[in-house]
């Protein structure tokens, strides 16, 4: 079919004898001696006007087409006498491809709200903040492969199937060919597990050690409910890798492809970033124009913790060096100290994976984050572990079996070099995230913000039915024995001291165990702190009204694996579970012996 798109049609320079524009009716006005009728192609934000005459042919073609039916119109490009338009069509003739029950069609010229087109996402690209978005997106993809293009980059496709987990980089969806109920692996298609990717990184770093640049532009698959704008269940990574590349190479790649992209969209989409700058987010342009004004702010982590600790801010996560920074704290160092996109570098090894490379102080690996305002992190990459000696050494200490990357650990047996990498999400590079930042984190987590409110004082007051109650049993006890009261009565001074001595406790020395809770077992998320909280509190309430006198830290701690766990198993760092396992092994028979001692020094003192 020979026809011209309306972005073109627009965009001419001259009137035009005949043309044929198609598309899909977005309003339709009639009047005593003609009909207004606009249609969209998807190609442009704006609608193309045609004028259709009573009487003639076009207006018998038309007929009662309406709001959604789809049409060829032919006819006359004329300068348009309204405001707001440079080109009208004055229709000659006019064919109806598909008509629309204008009563039951549920889009109408109306803003409809995000919550209503979830439920018809079958037709609401044609709307014009869905179309806007996806031409954003499809210029923002364009632009990626411009950027490598130009600086030597190689695109190469990685397995979407796959038996690797890139370290637990998420949980991953099983492919499976078995009949259902089957769990005999050995039967499948593979003859093992396999899985959608999480991440095409590993394969990228041997690709990148023959190629030299490479990156991957693809789909990915994480089976994990999320309520943040980071992962959908399936999302499009750009993961580049370089040989012969350190962090700082790395950094300047990350700042080089944003900054490419932004200007390349508000260059290329001028329209449709109006439209979500107007409707949907204020500011939006601004802020792009921002990203472009200045070079990236670099700081490392253990200077960005300072100015954290230093900022007199309330954090909902508080803040220590050996945290992972949340989104809270990525904005408040974009958007209210630097007020420009920063690069943070060089983070504790403890929040890493095994395969970023250690720096000298043996604390820290080279490791960097992108973060923006508005968003927070953009990017996660590092300079990549090329030494073999260490690579195994940190396999080990994070609890891995070698024999799993046996193919990995060649690259550094045969010619390893220095290289580097990172992984950026395109939904949000391409900027819908930004576009649809206005709800700064979801309405979920902002519930369960205020909800773990009631969860903590649940678990507050189930901590003192609990603990308190032992401590004043043993001082009310002893008091008897020695003939201090009467009755087995807890005195009140006795209930102030026990009070007094847990608070204390908590203020001088809790900080430490909040920070293995909340940080080094799991990272943990309002939802997640009002799960691990609410549960706990139940069961500890249940056993102080059994009498059982239950542990608090054991019964939190196993809410927090239990609760990890149900994102995936290797979000638990399971190394610190063993580690508080050890230790609750320990407490008995030392507890014992220092009792044991303790008395029989008494007994001593006291004969």
């Amino acid at each position: 079919m020979q026809r011209t798109l309306i972005v073109n049609a627009l965009a001419s320079e001259a009137p035009q004898r005949q043309i044929t524009v198609c598309g899909w009716i977005r309003t339709r006005r009639d009047v005593k001696d003609f009909s207004f009728v606009e249609i969209n192609d998807g190609s442009c934000l704006t609608n193309m006007q045609c004028i259709v005459d009573a009487g003639t042919a076009a207006h018998e073609g038309l007929g009662d087409a309406n709001t959604g039916a789809s049409v060829a119109v032919t006819g006359e490009l004329v300068a348009s006498p309204g405001k707001g338009q440079k080109w009208e069509v004055r229709a000659e003739s006019i064919r109806v491809f598909g008509l629309a029950d204008p009563e039951s069609f549920p889009l109408q010229k109306k803003r409809h709200s995000d919550e209503f087109l979830r439920g018809i996402a079958h037709l609401r690209m044609r709307t014009n903040k869905y179309g806007a978005a996806f031409r954003i997106r499809s210029e923002a993809a364009r632009a990626v492969h411009d950027y490598f293009h130009s600086q030597h980059f190689s695109w190469v496709h990685t397995p979407i199937l796959t038996g690797s987990d890139c370290e637990g980089a998420g949980e991953m969806f099983r492919v499976t060919a078995l009949p259902a109920g089957e769990k005999d692996l050995s039967k499948d298609f593979f003859g093992r597990q396999a899985n959608l990717t999480v991440s095409g990184q590993l394969e990228a770093e041997a690709l990148a050690l023959g190629l030299g640049r490479v990156y991957t532009f693809g789909p990915t698959f994480r089976a994990e409910n999320s309520n943040t704008p980071r992962h959908a269940a399936e999302f499009w990574m750009i993961e580049p890798e370089m040989a012969f590349a350190e962090l700082e190479d790395i950094m300047e790649l990350g700042e080089g492809l944003t900054r490419h992209v932004v200007d390349h969209a508000l260059t290329r989409c001028e329209s449709d970033l109006k439209l979500f700058d107007n409707f949907v987010d204020k500011g939006l342009i601004d802020r792009l124009k921002g990203m472009l004004a200045q070079p990236f702010a670099r700081v490392s982590y253990r200077e960005a913790i300072h100015i954290l600790e230093d900022s007199g801010k309330e954090f909902t996560f508080p803040v220590a060096f050996g945290v992972d920074l949340q989104t809270e704290h990525e904005r408040f160092l974009a958007e209210e100290h630097f007020r420009r996109p920063v690069i943070v570098y060089d983070y504790p090894k403890e929040i890493k994976a095994f395969y970023m490379r250690g720096n000298d102080d043996g604390e820290t690996v080279a490791a960097m984050d992108v973060l923006v305002p508005r968003i927070g992190e953009l990017i996660g990459g590092s300079q990549r572990e090329e030494r073999l000696d260490k690579l195994l050494a940190r396999i080990a200490e994070m609890g891995q079996k070698p024999e799993d990357y046996w193919w990995y650990l060649d690259l550094r047996r045969f010619g390893s070099v220095p290289h580097a990498g990172f992984g950026m999400g395109f939904l949000t590079m391409f900027l819908i995230m930004l576009l649809c930042a206005r709800a700064n984190r979801n309405k979920l987590t902002r519930a369960f913000t205020k909800l773990q409110i009631v969860s903590a004082a649940f678990m507050a007051t189930s901590h003192g039915l609990n603990d308190a109650q032992k401590t004043m049993g043993v001082i009310t006890l002893a008091l008897f024995i020695f003939n201090k009261i009467d009755t087995i009565a807890v005195p009140f001074w006795v209930k102030c001291v026990c009070a007094l001595a847990m608070a204390m406790g908590t203020a001088l020395g809790g900080w430490k165990i909040i920070k293995t809770m909340g940080h080094k077992i799991f990272k943990l998320e309002p939802v997640h702190g009002f799960a691990a909280e609410t549960s706990a509190a139940l069961v500890i309430s249940g056993a102080s009204v059994l009498g059982a006198p239950v542990s608090t830290t054991h019964t939190i701690s196993a809410c927090i694996f239990g609760v990890g766990s149900t994102k995936r198993l290797s979000a638990v760092r399971w190394t610190v579970a063993g580690q508080l396992v050890t230790a609750w092994v320990l407490t008995l028979p030392a507890a014992a012996t220092v009792g044991f001692c303790s008395y029989w020094l008494l007994h001593l003192i006291w004969n």
